[in-house]
């Protein structure tokens, strides 16, 4: 038996493996097998792998046709060796080169079935933090922690686990392909009970050029998987992990299914609203309506060019405009206001922490939402242009201020720019 079994599903990675497999030879930790699942590719994957197997037995090479990472993780997982696995998509890589061992050695020492790590990303080739838990790195490192105190759903591959203890618990990948990743992860450490925490950088996740496509069947499969933790939550009383699905439903997810739900599709609207009974019902509350269902009834979104002709409304009713996010989607906006000709109302970038002295982005004042007079707030438009959570976290602080005049963007339209 090998220390530890590194899964790698590959579908059409050609550019990425080579990098790929060479971070996981150079780990210092030598008891490993490399277990890579080539789903069905159709580049020169294989031979690329099978040129760098020739010169490593520790590689090994499992084909099967395309049917997904999910179902590529789970065939792997079965045929692995290690008493540990450990989680690596093809288009990222491992960062400290003795991450597995330290992770190994915490697993023993603690005498747990799951170890995590941190991780960074690679957003063309700049190097940053990336931080699942929202709390110091100092805080956690060399810890021992309880799963229903954190109700962590996401970072699944920087985490290793005890193979025998995922089968013997039945915890494998669903066979769908998309959020299959937090189905898997919320059961395995929930199941684990506690989890070590090595003061290591196991993973970089690689930040794609361009945003993956979603259709009909990855929508239906997505709200599958949100419905499966939703459901898990409810049934294990995770009030933590309910809250923050919920939050990712409504403000992650929510103009992805916007956008690829016709007005016939009876099964995206079938599963909306079966999520809402159950979100009704953990609340106690009727009345409650999940944003993609408000938006739908809002008919604010229905296709790109009818959300442009809808913005361009917003900037003609409203004389001042204040663009909320001075990121990457507050730029991009800004950029497509002043290639149009219609950054003349936009007066500032708003954001939720003090600036830099004379701080400016594309030539445009940025000031602290808290520096704003109360007066002001309500006579001109904020257009919030962040994705995620953060819309959230926005949104409570401007309705915290009085603010009334302001909406948040569509964050496919702002991915686009």
């Amino acid at each position: 038996m090998k220390k530890i079994s590194v899964i790698i599903p590959i579908y059409n990675a050609e550019m990425y493996i080579e990098e790929c497999i060479e971070s996981v030879r150079k780990q210092t930790i030598q008891d490993l097998e490399i277990v890579c699942v080539d789903d069905g590719s159709l580049d020169d994957s294989e031979s690329i792998i099978q040129k760098i197997a020739s010169k490593d037995l520790r590689i090994k090479l499992i084909r099967q046709k395309n049917q997904g990472a999910g179902n590529a993780r789970n065939n792997g997982l079965k045929n692995a060796t290690g008493k540990y696995v450990a989680f690596l998509d093809a288009d990222d890589y491992f960062y400290d080169i003795d991450a597995l061992k330290k992770m190994v050695e915490r697993c023993e020492k603690d005498k747990v079935n799951v170890c995590g790590s941190f991780s960074k990303r690679n957003d063309n080739n700049r190097i940053m933090e990336l931080n699942f838990w929202g709390e110091d790195r100092n805080m956690i490192s060399d810890k021992i922690f309880e799963y229903g105190l954190y109700q962590i759903d996401y970072g699944f591959t920087s985490f290793i686990y005890n193979r025998e203890f995922l089968i013997s618990n039945n915890i494998f990948f669903p066979d769908i392909s998309r959020y299959e990743d937090p189905v898997f992860m919320v059961k395995a450490l929930h199941a684990a009970g506690n989890f070590a925490m090595a003061d290591t950088y196991l993973y970089c996740y690689r930040i794609p050029a361009m945003v993956s496509r979603y259709n009909t069947q990855k929508v239906i499969e997505m709200l599958q998987g949100i419905t499966d933790n939703l459901q898990y939550a409810r049934d294990h009383k995770l009030n933590i992990l309910f809250q923050r699905t919920l939050d990712r439903l409504e403000y992650e997810c929510c103009d992805c299914i916007l956008h690829n739900l016709k007005s016939n599709d009876i099964i995206i609207l079938t599963k909306l609203l079966y999520m809402n009974q159950i979100i009704q019902d953990y609340f106690e509350n009727n009345t409650y309506i999940i944003r993609p269902l408000r938006k739908m009834q809002e008919k604010v979104v229905n296709t790109m060019d009818n959300y442009e002709e809808y913005l361009q409304s917003v900037l003609e009713k409203n004389d001042k405009i204040y663009i909320y996010g001075a990121g990457k989607y507050g730029k991009a906006f800004l950029k497509y206001l002043q290639q149009k000709g219609q950054d003349k109302k936009v007066e500032c970038i708003v954001i939720s922490s003090g600036p830099n002295e004379k701080e400016k982005v594309c030539n445009m004042p940025v000031v602290s939402v808290y520096d704003i007079e109360k007066n002001n707030l309500n006579c001109v438009k904020i257009l919030i242009a962040v994705g995620g959570i953060a819309q959230k976290e926005i949104i409570k602080t401007l309705t915290d201020l009085g603010c009334k005049q302001f909406e948040t963007l569509d964050s496919i339209f702002l991915s686009k720019l």
